[in-house]
């Protein structure tokens, strides 16, 4: 369940923001902010069974142009690598995809037990 910071550091489950109990549920996470999430069953939330999620702004930042590559002048010329922004983005999915996968274990685990 999402709750405020107060009812996260003292694992109050009693005033949540959004609860979801059907034991299969997932956590869409769709904008920037920081999240609380607590497991409702009595106790688990003492022992751990709570997760603190930073999302952080996107850069709005236009992506550096790239200038055209020379032509080589014989034999061949090693293909270029991702763009650094390109690579950072790609990496920041991947952290993404994989923290919510955790937080699904964790939320599924709350119900489990």
């Amino acid at each position: 369940m999402l709750v405020t910071y107060e009812n996260f550091k003292s694992c109050n489950s009693t005033d949540p923001k959004f609860v979801r109990i059907s034991g299969n549920d997932s956590l869409p996470i769709t904008k920037p902010g920081h999240y609380y999430y607590i497991c409702g069953v009595p106790g688990h939330c003492e022992v751990g069974q709570k997760v603190d999620i930073r999302v952080p702004k996107t850069s709005t930042s236009p992506s550096p142009s790239l200038s055209p590559s020379p032509s080589p002048t014989e034999g061949h010329a090693p293909a270029p690598g991702p763009s650094k922004s390109s690579a950072s983005s790609n990496q920041y999915f991947k952290h993404l995809l994989a923290f919510q996968l955790f937080i699904a274990t964790g939320v599924l685990a709350c119900f489990a037990f």
